[in-house]
């Protein structure tokens, strides 16, 4: 994270366990709930860019019985 104040403010009330955890959660959850992986870029900047219709399919998943 580029700023050690939000990071240091984010750890002490308990919504960061550590550097980089975000990511693996996001990464998790898309492998859970979508049938598209994410997109993983870091050309220029750091991307996480999900597909069009990620929410598309988890509305229809749950739709389907």
């Amino acid at each position: 994270m580029k700023n050690s104040i939000l990071l240091s403010f984010f750890r002490q009330i308990g919504r960061v366990e550590e550097l980089g955890s975000g990511f693996q959660r996001l990464y998790k959850l898309c492998k859970t709930f979508a049938w598209y992986d994410p997109i993983i870029s870091d050309e220029n900047a750091f991307k996480f860019v999900l597909p069009i219709n990620f929410y598309d399919k988890i509305v229809m998943s749950r739709l389907i019985v």
